[in-house]
């Protein structure tokens, strides 16, 4: 046998907070047996619930039950939607649970603590918690801050905001509006972004009221005439405000919906009484029950009305009705067309005793036609009053709560079935709930009956049907259409099977509860994230193994690549990939003709006296006659056609057919990478035609060297070594002449001034400026035009003139090659 109320409160008052933190040792189960008059709000796919008288019962495995009474943590319950559950589920597998304490855990104190009535007034972003009395007073908190009201945001909507944050908060009330109300109507229009609360109960020095209490004083036992408006349109700049009731008469727990017709809708409220018994501080009967039974059955006989747009009150007669009744619950459904607006009502009892009048019928008011059609008898069993009503779907009312009938003045019996759902439209209770089975609402056959139509709608009945409107006005404002848009949040995902939830704990992070733990879904999900990070790891270390491996194989430098890139546009361009320097004389082991040898710069000569000039002579090459017809100087590398430029300053150059055995040396490419300016020969001279490498005849064997003494800075070149062959040959060449690109012009030498063979003896010591590597083989350089009759200068002396700057002059390349072993300076 469950002991009294009040030794469970002193005994177990940890008990409710601990379903969810923790079990007792041993425990087998747990159920909701009652919740007396907590508050809901729907906020879009979650049910939330606060405050109320809520009551568990536990299994032990003694079979003993024990019941925990208030909620001394200041827990919020919340329900999902998408969790289907039939008559057998256990609850408290589904109900999550949310602390108001300050840091999110432990006692809650005097911040909020648990309210039993009131209402959460809301909309689909945010709730507030208005009004209700506690359960007791006790020396052992203070009493709440009466000035201010807690508020709970879960999401942000209106413009950007940079201070928003969801969760917990506070607001203060204006001077002429007190949280000091209970057993009121709450009502909300989330489309409006408004919610109100009507009326309620007060005690008689506007004080804080407490449902027991031995001072009359702290007791609601007067009726409010108050309507508190909450404006939540602007986010964080929510207003409330306080209108007087004149017209419309107070009563305890009436029962209020908002009705989608004229500008901004319309208020309806319903049931009520003026003298119920649980305003009698724990008497459990009326202070006035002749009187309550007389006043009160009006309530549900003219029904109030409130145009929100106009700001006017109306009061319409119906037919029928439930008589006086009070602590029910009430929704909406709106047929198809929106020819008809039926008010649901569900459960309560008159208030005069808690021992008779529960109810568990069903009654709708149609409305504009204002009629009561009883739609469901309902069972004694089940009968309840206390309890709460939303609509999941459109089809469906869930019940939530309530407590049942007592036998006497012993302890209240546990509620049967504590959630149920019921099909507004088939007029049935239903044995479970899911979410994957809905449909839209269809006018249940017993109304149709009554105000004609079908199950989409098109009623007949469109005015009251026998006493017709009390006001004309309120005929045109069930004539307007309403044109906000209302949202829905439906349908829900039908959610998996979950553990029994575990209260949030951000202070500490303990769970102290014997069959708490890591949530089934932590592990997966780490799993998977740990995994990705190996994952991650595993690829950036390749990537940088692979750039480190590419890096060595290039020689330890990224830019080979760049280089190369940078050398074939400058070859396609036909520009050198490189600052201009002087030209110089390079060597090479192979020379490119018999015909041509290259020019090798011997070592330094020691240095002497200066010796008298010597008669220059040529190295033992063939030498090409230059006629006066030569063609103009050009620069060099320009006004040659992009194929030109390929042949001369690419290896992608090919010799013609007469040219098969063309090759590329490395000194090739080198010499066309450099700002050359030199000499070019003649084409005139049959001596030395166009012939490739094949077509040259192999070198013979080198030049002895000179004997005699050499002057310093001097070398013979040793032509008197020349086979009789070429000696021959040199003999027919008479009269030739050298081109350069001096200021000089073209200059002649003389035979007379030439070596016994008409060639220089002596070539300079040091490389002569504007001399290439080696010519292109295959393709002789143009020739530099006659620029004048003046004195030429001998070979080696025209060589020796200063280059002219890029731009300012040409100089053309020579075809002499003159060998370092002709020079004297085999090694």
């Amino acid at each position: 046998m469950a002991p009294t109320r009040s030794v469970l409160f002193a005994a177990l008052v940890g008990l409710t907070a601990g379903q969810y933190e923790g079990w007792e040792p041993g425990q087998i189960s747990a159920s909701m047996c009652y919740w007396e008059a907590p508050r809901a709000a729907v906020i879009r796919d979650t049910l939330w619930l606060d405050g109320g008288d809520l009551a568990w019962t536990q299994q032990l495995p003694n079979e003993n039950q024990v019941s925990s009474l208030n909620n001394p943590f200041g827990l919020m319950l919340s329900f999902n939607f998408s969790n289907p559950f039939d008559l057998d589920t256990n609850l408290t597998k589904l109900i999550q649970t949310t602390s108001k304490a300050p840091g999110g855990s432990g006692p809650v104190g005097s911040y909020s603590p648990n309210r039993i009535d009131g209402a959460l007034l809301h909309n689909d972003a945010e709730f507030y918690l208005y009004g209700g009395n506690l359960q007791r007073r006790t020396d052992a908190s203070e009493a709440p801050d009466d000035s201010k009201v807690i508020l709970w945001r879960l999401y942000d909507y209106g413009p950007e905001k940079g201070l928003f944050r969801n969760g917990s908060g506070q607001q203060t009330f204006p001077s002429n509006v007190t949280p000091l109300v209970t057993y009121g109507a709450g009502v909300s229009a989330p489309s409006e972004n408004k919610a109100w609360y009507i009326g309620g109960m007060r005690s008689p020095v506007w004080g804080e009221i407490y449902r027991t209490s031995t001072n009359k004083s702290n007791v609601a036992n007067m009726t409010s005439n108050s309507l508190i408006t909450l404006d939540m349109s602007t986010q964080l700049s929510e207003t409330f405000s306080n209108k007087t009731l004149e017209d419309v008469k107070s009563r305890a727990n009436p029962s209020a919906v908002w009705v989608p017709v004229g500008k901004q809708g319309i208020l309806v409220v319903v049931g009520g009484v003026t003298y119920p018994e649980f305003a009698s501080s724990g008497l459990a009967q009326s202070t006035n029950p002749d009187l309550s039974a007389k006043e009160s059955p009006e309530f549900t006989q003219k029904i109030d009305i409130y145009d929100i747009a106009a700001d006017k009150w109306y009061q319409q007669e119906t037919t029928g009705g439930p008589g006086a009744v009070t602590r029910g619950c009430a929704v909406l459904a709106t047929a198809a067309d929106r020819s008809s607006f039926n008010l649901y009502y569900y459960g309560g009892y008159p208030g005069i005793s808690l021992s008779e009048g529960f109810s568990d019928a069903v009654w709708v008011l149609s409305m504009p036609s204002f009629q009561w059609i009883k739609l469901d008898d309902g069972k004694t069993l089940h009968a309840r009053a206390g309890h709460q009503c939303v609509m999941p779907y459109p089809d469906q009312m869930l019940v939530i709560g309530g407590y049942a009938q007592t036998s006497g003045a012993g302890n209240r019996p546990c509620v049967q079935n504590f959630f149920h759902v019921f099909n507004v439209s088939s007029g049935e209770w239903q044995d479970s709930y899911s979410p994957s089975k809905w449909s839209n609402y269809t006018v249940p056959t017993a109304v149709q009956s009554k105000i004609g139509g079908n199950a989409q709608g098109s009623a007949t009945a469109t005015t009251p049907v026998e006493s017709g409107w009390a006001d004309p006005s309120l005929s045109a404002v069930f004539a307007a259409e309403y044109t906000t848009k209302i949202n829905t949040w439906y349908p829900y995902t039908e959610a998996k099977e979950t553990d029994r939830p575990i209260v949030d704990d951000p202070g500490n992070g303990n769970n102290n509860g014997s069959s708490g733990g890591t949530p089934k879904w932590v592990a997966p999900v780490l799993g998977v994230v740990l995994g990705l990070v190996f994952i991650t790891g595993i690829l950036v270390g390749f990537c940088l193994w692979r750039r480190r491996k590419v890096l060595r194989q290039g020689n330890g430098t990224a830019t080979a690549t760049d280089d190369n890139g940078s050398r074939i546009i400058s070859w396609i361009r036909g520009q050198p990939s490189e600052p201009a320097k002087a030209p110089t004389v390079t060597t090479e082991e192979t020379p490119s003709t018999l015909d041509m040898a290259e020019v090798r710069t011997p070592p330094p000569a020691p240095a002497a006296s200066p010796a008298p000039a010597v008669a220059h002579e040529m190295a033992d090459d063939h030498i090409a006659e230059l006629p006066d017809t030569s063609p103009r100087a050009e620069l060099h590398g320009v006004g040659l056609t992009p194929v030109e430029i390929i042949n001369k300053h690419t290896h992608f150059g090919t010799g013609n057919a007469s040219n098969p055995g063309t090759t590329h040396q490395s000194s090739y490419y080198a010499s066309v990478s450099s700002n050359e300016n030199a000499s070019s020969l003649s084409r005139s001279s049959g001596v030395l035609g166009f012939q490739t490498r094949a077509q040259s005849p192999e070198p013979g064997p080198p030049s002895p060297p000179v004997t005699h003494s050499t002057p310093a800075g001097r070398h013979d070149s040793d032509v008197s070594g020349l086979s009789d062959n070429e000696a021959r040959h040199l003999r027919h060449i008479s009269q030739a002449t050298i081109s350069s690109a001096s200021s000089g012009g073209e200059q002649e030498v003389p035979v007379a001034q030439q070596g016994a063979r008409g060639v220089p003896a002596t070539v300079p010591e040091t490389p002569t400026p504007g001399i290439p590597e080696t010519p292109t083989p295959g393709h002789p350089s143009p020739l530099s035009p006659p620029t004048g009759a003046s004195d030429g200068e001998d070979y080696i002396s025209a060589r020796m003139l200063p280059v002219s700057p890029a731009g300012t002059g040409t100089l053309r390349r020579s075809m002499f090659h003159e060998s370092e072993d002709d020079l004297g300076s085999k090694k």
